[in-house]
């Protein structure tokens, strides 16, 4: 039987950079994931460009930024957490390409 897969939607331009650090920890990891044979977590973070820039203790950045910082996270996470077979950030971008 296959273990369940819990996703978490996420716009990130509604939320600050330690929201969704904290929604990734608590709400996928922390309550998501601790359900009965779940091992595995996918975070998804879309932008449609309404927040031009995330607020950090390293300056602003863009949304890759945010998103490379995110997949370091997921990564900690990964080996502090036991029991988590595997996260996966998924970054979507619908920003008008022009």
């Amino acid at each position: 039987m296959t273990a369940p897969v819990s996703i978490e939607l996420k716009w990130a331009d509604n939320w600050t950079l330690p929201r969704l650090y904290e929604r990734l920890q608590n709400q996928l990891v922390g309550q998501y994931l601790r359900a009965e044979r779940s091992r595995y977590g996918i975070y998804v973070l879309g932008t449609d460009g309404r927040k031009g820039h995330w607020e950090s203790s390293e300056g602003n950045l863009t949304f890759d930024q945010v998103i490379e910082r995110i997949i370091r996270r997921a990564e900690e996470l990964k080996t502090t957490c036991p029991g988590i077979g595997g996260l996966r950030v998924v970054a979507i971008d619908f920003r008008n390409p022009s």
